[in-house]
């Protein structure tokens, strides 16, 4: 079954496998770590352009300029304020991501349980139709065993005198109509293969595709088994009655031969 390797695969040949979501990475407008993580930035930045004047009004205050001591406090005060709320913003980042994470791992875990739940539906529907298969399968095989039985029964019954001529199945190509039938039973299987829903072809019985005029001929030029079957039958009866005509004629005139006599 060359569909089933693809089938198992959520990813064709020469595509990328799909990305899940990463716990480390959400995806998600509603993050909270941008929002911390873009003031933080903000403050840090600030705390560095406070910390860059720190020497400049250090040598002010030692040089004893009038108010630079007074400045020198302030600014103090200023990186302080600063040192700390970015203290607090780092913590409140290091918070912001792991909920985040945490909310990412939860989403993750929510899909992967949907498609199981998917998973297992889909599972539950494929027995249920392996089921009708196999319940088809018993059915052609017991439907099989009676028309086993009514040849033998045919052939027994064949007229004393004559022979079942082997007459062939679309055109020969689908064999004796007088026999196991096989090429007809894989031409009607090769037939009837349903389309795939995503168009990419059929679905056709595996031994089905192994006889060459199946996977040679299009399936929508063939005709309808039992009319091949129907078709060929009719023409083994004919034959027979023919040689049976025969038969009786060569009777009749050996009969009016002795008369003449």
């Amino acid at each position: 079954m060359q569909w089933l390797p693809k089938m198992l695969s959520r990813n064709r040949e020469g595509e990328k496998p799909t990305e899940q979501p990463a716990i480390d990475r959400p995806n998600d407008s509603e993050a909270k770590a941008p929002v911390v993580r873009s003031k933080l930035e903000a403050v840090t930045a600030e705390l560095s352009d406070l910390e860059s004047e720190m020497a400049e009004l250090a040598l002010a205050a030692a040089e004893g300029k009038g108010g630079a001591s007074a400045k020198l406090s302030a600014h103090r005060i200023k990186i302080d304020v600063a040192a700390r709320a970015r203290s607090e913003l780092e913590a409140a980042l290091r918070l912001a991501a792991h909920l985040d994470r945490q909310k990412a791992a939860t989403a993750l875990i929510d899909m992967r349980a949907e498609q199981l739940r998917n998973f297992k539906a889909a599972m539950s529907a494929r027995e249920k139709a392996m089921t009708v298969v196999l319940e088809a399968a018993a059915n052609m095989a017991k439907a099989y065993g009676e028309y086993s039985e009514a040849t033998l029964a045919a052939a027994i019954a064949t007229p004393t005198g004559t022979v079942v001529p082997q007459i062939g199945m679309g055109n020969g190509a689908l064999g004796p109509v007088f026999g196991p039938c096989e090429r007809l039973l894989l031409a009607e299987l090769w037939r009837l293969g349903p389309e795939r829903k995503d168009g990419v072809g059929r679905f056709v019985l595996p031994f089905a595709k192994s006889a060459p005029l199946m996977t040679s001929t299009d399936h929508r030029e063939l005709s309808a088994g039992i009319d091949e079957f129907i078709a060929a039958d009719k023409v083994v009866v004919t034959n027979i009655q023919e040689q049976i005509d025969r038969l009786n004629a060569t009777v009749i005139e050996a009969i009016e031969q002795k008369d003449a006599a």
